[in-house]
């Protein structure tokens, strides 16, 4: 076995030691990033849940809206019609009491 001089040793030891550290440092980011990929899919699950509650809430709305506007619309053409009915009765009251 041939004897390494005190350089060559510490050249090895700095080498060994600078590729675990480079080992080190990929193995910690894989980990940070396999933990904000968990957090980042179940960010979007609700994320995708509350975009479905909102699109079936507003689907929801312009419906109640429609039966609102319907609602009314009758409400007015029904009232236009008891007017009108009222006048007649009261034009036949005038002709009767005539």
């Amino acid at each position: 076995m041939t004897k390494h001089t005190i350089q060559e040793r510490f050249f090895l030891f700095t080498a060994v030691t600078m590729m675990l550290a480079y080992c080190y440092q990929f193995y910690f980011f894989y980990q940070h990033d396999k933990e904000i990929d968990k957090v980042l899919e179940r960010n979007n699950k609700t994320t995708v849940r509350y975009v479905e509650v909102n699109r079936d809430l507003q689907v929801e709305n312009t419906l109640l809206r429609q039966t609102l506007q319907y609602e009314r619309a009758m409400y007015h053409a029904q009232r236009i019609q008891s007017g009108q009915l009222q006048q007649e009765i009261e034009e036949l009251k005038k002709d009767l009491n005539d």
